[in-house]
């Protein structure tokens, strides 16, 4: 099941988008090349994370990447894949709370943001149910519309 909600999270479920990110930051401007871009992370956590329909579980003391964004006229997709199911949960520079799960078929998840602002955006990537075997994901940026494939 999809979801695309922009609401603000809960309190009690919002993670921690202020701390150092646990597998490090990518720095991209419009125009960037290769598109998409790329990172391999572990997805998952103990801490259940629900928005809407969209529901899974993260690591919410950290965010998983820091995504430090310069716009420009394009759009922003932001994507994640793994053999597992896996959901995407952004914190985006103008405050808002996005989560997908699965619009990117196969379990996969996929947001696309129609005008991005320049900025920093905080990702995690989640699991389906929390397991402290962390699959292995691949996140992906493009502005050219393109998912990421396990």
């Amino acid at each position: 099941m999809a979801c695309f909600a922009v609401a603000d999270a809960s309190a009690q479920s919002r993670p921690n988008w202020r701390a150092t990110p646990i597998f490090g930051t990518v720095n991209l401007e419009a125009g960037f090349s290769p598109d998409p871009a790329t990172r391999e992370i572990a997805a998952g956590g103990d801490n259940r994370y629900s928005q809407g329909g969209c529901v899974g579980y993260i690591n919410n003391s950290a965010p998983d990447l820091d995504l430090n964004y310069t716009a420009g006229s394009l759009p922003l997709t932001l994507s994640a894949a793994s053999s597992s199911d896996v959901m995407l949960v952004v914190y985006t520079p103008d405050g808002r709370w996005l989560c997908d799960d699965d619009s990117a078929g196969e379990l996969n998840a996929s947001i696309t943001i129609r005008s991005p602002k320049s900025g920093n955006y905080n990702i995690w990537i989640g699991t389906a149910s929390a397991t402290s075997d962390r699959p292995s994901a691949i996140f992906g940026v493009s502005e050219v519309g393109t998912n990421v494939h396990e």
